[in-house]
């Protein structure tokens, strides 16, 4: 890929980061935004794998609400419709709800 291939690609991620961020709620406090997460844990010797195409969005809130929300903003978005719930888990001890959310790119 030439540098105005990857600059483009750049671009483009970065316009999706800034539409999925904008979606989140005041209530959810944010623990990972990646692109292109890895999908295994590292090994010695191996090449890394990632999700290709993939953004990863982990995160906290106190409102099990927000992360509907925060669903519903991710999936009205042209690019972000393919919005998955990953994960939701509540801690019985502090109440907190912790999330995963997965995006097709």
């Amino acid at each position: 890929m030439n540098r105005i291939g990857r600059y483009e690609r750049v671009v483009r991620l970065v316009l999706l980061l800034d539409r999925a961020a904008s979606h989140v709620p005041p209530a959810v406090t944010l623990s990972v935004l990646a692109v292109q997460p890895l999908s295994k844990t590292l090994e010695e010797g191996k090449d890394p794998v990632f999700a290709s195409e993939t953004l990863s969005i982990r995160g906290v809130t106190n409102d099990a609400s927000a992360v509907s929300e925060l669903m519903t903003g991710l999936r009205s978005e042209p690019p972000l419709h393919e919005a998955r719930l990953e994960g939701l888990k509540q801690n019985r001890e502090s109440g907190a709800t912790e999330f995963k959310i997965t995006v097709a790119l």
